[in-house]
């Protein structure tokens, strides 16, 4: 039923892309050669090469982070094995970056390489460039990323790198551009009308399925926070990201949310296995209770 229900929950589900049309650079095959310790993790190896390899490439570019970038990646690659985990190193220290500028001001960021990678209109740019990439080269939605990597510290000398630094996640798996994201969706759902958000779904399910996710931002989200979500359906946060879009509509739209499971052939009201209802408020009820903590509400 999960997996089914991923289009109607919250207007925040788009279905795999078809195809893989960006070329695996000769580096990332090599690189996946040695690494990985079974052929049946080449795929998702091939891929998440294929997204780093590129997307190093393009922060490098003057119109992004330039060689801040470079010295950022050099960072990276020393603590991080592989393409892909050196990009998520240096796209998590630009993501904090633009948090902590958000927070006390580009002037006051002493890290000369945290202050350069702060813009959040250049951030913006390059997880669109990121968004884009990533369509292209998954060719299925079942590729589950990374779920550790070491963070880089900063540039100045008083940052160190003497040591390796495990980033540790202790927000729950929410990350500051998924909580806004999940915001904007919960805030959509709340803030329309029942019929508002039918009509709004009767749209998306015209679309091609690889058209929905980007044509949310016609329905109320943000293109930064459409990219959030992608990023989230595409990895090891899919289950948690439909079963907390789940808990939204339930709690926004009761009536809708029965709707939904009928047309998936679950019964709602009452539902015919008490068993299965009291499961999935438990589950409800646990990713939601994981993303309130995480992320409380302004």
């Amino acid at each position: 039923m999960l997996g089914r229900f991923v289009f109607f929950v919250a207007l925040a589900v788009a279905g795999a892309v078809s195809g893989q049309d960006v070329e695996v650079p000769a580096e990332v095959i090599e690189e996946c050669d040695a690494m990985v310790d079974g052929y049946d993790k080449m795929p998702g190896c091939l891929k998440g090469g294929t997204i780093g390899y590129h997307m190093l490439e393009a922060a490098a570019r003057d119109d992004l982070y330039g060689d801040t970038a470079r010295e950022i990646a050099r960072a990276c690659a020393a603590s991080n094995e592989g393409y892909y985990k050196q990009w998520v190193c240096l796209e998590n220290a630009a993501e904090k970056a633009v948090e902590i500028r958000g927070m006390i001001g580009e002037e006051q960021m002493k890290d000369r390489c945290y202050r350069a990678v702060s813009d959040p209109d250049t951030y913006e740019r390059l997880m669109q460039e990121a968004g884009d990439l990533r369509s292209r080269v998954l060719g299925d939605g079942y590729w589950s990323g990374i779920t550790s990597y070491h963070a880089f510290e900063g540039c100045d000398d008083d940052a160190g790198h003497d040591h390796e630094h495990e980033h540790e996640d202790d927000s729950g798996g929410f990350s500051p551009a998924s909580c806004r994201a999940y915001a904007e969706v919960e805030t959509v759902l709340e803030t329309r009308s029942e019929s508002e958000l039918r009509a709004s779904l009767q749209s998306l399910k015209a679309l091609p399925e690889q058209a929905r996710l980007d044509a949310l931002a016609d329905h109320g989200l943000s293109p930064q926070s459409v990219e959030a979500l992608r990023s989230e359906l595409d990895g090891d946060a899919a289950l948690g990201a439909m079963m907390l879009m789940m808990g939204f509509l339930r709690d926004a739209h009761p009536d809708l949310f029965a709707d939904v499971l009928a047309l998936q052939g679950e019964s709602a009201e009452p539902m015919a296995d008490a068993m299965t209802a009291g499961m999935l408020d438990l589950l409800l009820g646990g990713i939601m209770n994981s993303y309130r903590t995480a992320c409380p509400r302004q």
